[in-house]
Order: structure tokens, then sequence, then C-alpha cells
């Protein structure tokens, strides 16, 4: 029940209690939105407003000032009221502010801030593999570095510090900011710090563009060298050198995606780097390789049936001593370093020293470069599908000759390039 009334002391005391769980709200006739709840046991000053920013189709909202009695008489209530509606006036949200206030007391240790960050906004706003490496980054850098400080008390020099750490890995190093300057800034908007101490930094140099690609003989150490790996990182190796598709797509690759009978993988939107769903046409080499792995769940590479592998920085270090222990045998040298994306990036340069174009390579590979200008992309639908099947067969014969020389005993002299 509801009605409106001056608000006096004598008419807020003098108010029956009502029975049955209800309450009975009075509204002052002085200031619109200002009121008291009469409950069964209490009597509670509120202010009822709308914020500024949602126009008036904005949800009312309701901020509770406090029980009648001391501080909250009449005449508190009421002067506290008109303050908060001055400040909606304003532009301001006091209910949001309030809130704000609760989680800057609640939050003060940096891990309690990174963990709410994640849950709030980063799982709610970002995209699956964008919300993976960003928790690999919170998870695994910022805050083994920062967990049991005060986070108002994190300065730009501790987050240099250990940023430091990561400069013989720059692209490591660029994200690692960019992700601490993404948590911070979040926390600022909620009031849990006065400032981003990312603010004024100046974040790390872009990382230099790598040109790595494996030879053919590296080609085929890699293929003798998977063999003797634990399934089924030798496996996602292969396939990663055989279809070129990023280490993510490959690595948590579902078996619904994969048309074997077709030779088509269907790699949803969802997991691709540009938002775009892509169809892999899969050669006989891969078809192979996927036919020969266990189905133990939903994910092609797994090992315990839940989840996709993961891992893959050991079992690289470990693929790097075979490959250098077989470079030895043969009388070569160790392969020099490389990482599992070069795999991408001799997939590409292999296919075009097949002849196959740059457009087909793209569209191959699902890599957008912007060649053809705006029109082009706007424009043009064909998908070249009969050129992409022909050239991933073509790489996939390539791989064969390969493979089939590493078996021999002449592996030694194959020419670089590839």
């Amino acid at each position: 029940m509801a009605r409106r009334v001056k608000l006096t002391k004598r008419v807020v005391e003098g108010e029956p209690a009502p029975t049955g769980g209800k309450q009975t709200v009075l509204w002052d006739t002085e200031t619109t939105g200002f009121g008291v709840r009469v409950g069964a046991r209490s009597r509670t000053y509120f202010v009822r407003y709308k914020p500024g920013a949602g126009g008036r189709h904005a949800k009312a909202r309701e901020y509770t000032i406090g029980k009648h009695g001391q501080p909250w008489t009449v005449d508190a209530a009421r002067k506290e009221a008109r303050r908060i509606l001055g400040d909606v006036a304003g532009g301001k949200d006091p209910q949001a502010d309030r809130q704000g206030a609760r989680e800057a007391q609640a939050w003060r240790q940096f891990g309690d801030v990174a963990d709410a960050f994640q849950r709030k906004h980063v799982q709610r706003n970002l995209k699956p593999k964008t919300v993976r490496e960003y928790g690999y980054i919170i998870n695994r850098i910022l805050v083994p570095a920062f967990k049991n400080r005060d986070i108002a008390e994190i300065e730009r020099a501790d987050i240099a510090a250990a940023l430091d750490k990561y400069t013989n890995n720059p692209a490591t190093e660029r994200f690692a900011f960019s992700v601490a300057r993404s948590l911070f800034g979040w926390a600022a908007q909620r009031g849990i710090v006065d400032v981003n101490p990312c603010r004024d930094m100046k974040a790390p140099p872009s990382p230099a563009a790598r040109d790595r690609v494996l030879s053919d003989y590296e080609l085929a150490l890699l293929w003798r060298a998977t063999a003797d790996m634990s399934l089924p990182y030798g496996a996602a190796l292969r396939l990663l050198a055989i279809t070129g598709q990023r280490r993510a797509e490959v690595e948590q690759a579902e078996w619904d995606e994969l048309d074997l009978g077709a030779g088509v993988w269907r790699i949803p939107a969802s997991r691709t780097k540009n938002s775009k769903p892509h169809e892999v046409d899969l050669p006989p080499l891969a078809l192979e390789i996927l036919d020969g792995l266990p189905r133990l769940g939903r994910y092609v590479f797994t090992t315990t049936g839940k989840s996709p592998i993961a891992n893959m920085g050991r079992e690289k270090r470990r693929l790097d001593a075979r490959m250098a222990e077989l470079a030895h045998a043969d009388g070569a040298d160790a392969p020099a370093p490389w990482v599992v994306h070069d795999l991408r990036r001799t997939c590409a340069s292999g296919l075009a020293y097949l002849g196959v174009a740059p457009h087909v390579v793209e569209k191959l590979l699902n890599h957008s470069s912007g060649r053809g200008g705006s029109l082009v992309a706007v424009y043009q639908r064909y998908d070249y599908r009969a050129e992409r099947r022909a050239a991933v067969e073509a790489w996939d014969a390539y791989l064969r000759q390969l493979i089939g020389r590493a078996d021999g005993d002449n592996v030694v002299a194959f020419p670089g390039g590839g």
C-alpha cells in the first residue's frame, strides 16, 4: 500500500505497522521521489530516481538512506534525498557509485580484483579465444607478480618490473601490458583504484615481423621427430604443418567440426581470429592422421577427454631436442630456433613455391591482409574452393615426397626452402 503525505516525525512514527509481511510506503509531498517504507519492525527512508543517462525510459532505481531514528530524522533524510537527487540531475548514479565503493572496500588484494575483472568483464564481453588469452596473462604473469599486494599500492615501476622479465619475448611483453592496462582501467572505473598506473606508460615495442621458414630438411626432421612423441601432440604438430591453420584452432578442434567423409574441417566464427567461419580442405595426409586418433571426447587433441591439449611449449622443447638429436645423427647441424607459428608461415611459403596464387593462399589460411582494397573486401565473395582444394593436394604431395625421402638413407642432401 502507498499514499502521499507530508512526512513529519509524527506521521512516520504514527503509521501503524502492517501485518502479514506487507509494507506501507509513504511518499513525501514536499520532495518528489523521497519516501519512507514502513515494515513490521523498521521504518526506512529511501529515494527513488531514474539515472540521467537512460532518459525518461530508464528503469527507476532506489537508494536506501537509512532507518528512522538517529541520525536519520525526517528532516535529515529529506535533506539527504535532495542532495542525492541533485547528484542525479548532474549526471551521477548514486546507486552505482555506492556499489563501486562497496567493491573498492571489498577488493583490495590484486588477486581478488583480477578474479573479479575476469568474471565481470573478460568473460562477459570478449570472445572465448581472447578470454583464454587474457586468462593466461592474468593467471601466469600478473597474479604471480602482484597476488597479495594491495592493488592501490601498485605503481608504474612495479608493472614495468613485472614486464621486464619478458623482454626476450616481445609479443608476450606487449600483450601483457595491454591486459594490465585494461585490468587497471576497469578497476579505476569501479573506484577500486584512483588512477590507472598504466595510463602514462609507453607500450612495449611491437615484435619484429618473423620470417622463419622451415627448410625441406627441417620439415622431414619434424616428421621423424613427431613419430616419437606421445599422442596427441605429434599428430597436432603434423596437422599444423599440413593445414597451415593457427595453433589455437588446431589445438581446440572438435570432432563435430570435422566431416572426414567429405574431407572438410569447418571452424566456427567463434574460434577464428577474424571472427569469420572457415572451411579447411583436408588432404589425404591430414585424414590419415585424424583417422589414427582415438576419440576420447569432444576434442580432437586431448589427453583427458574433457579439455583440449595444453603444455605445447613443453612438448615443443622435447621436439626441438629430438630434432637436434636426429640431425646430429645425420651429420647435420641442429635446426635454428623456431616457434610453432612458423609452421603456418612455412605452409604459406611452400604453397607459393608450388605456384599457388597469393589470394588463394590467403583464403586457404583464412588470413585478411586487406589486399585489393575495400571494394574487394566488400564485394568479392568468391571463395576459390576448387583452387584451394588443388592447393592443399599439391602441398600434400610435396610433403609426402619429403616424408618418403626422410625415410631413406640420403636424408642430408635436401634442398633448402620449401
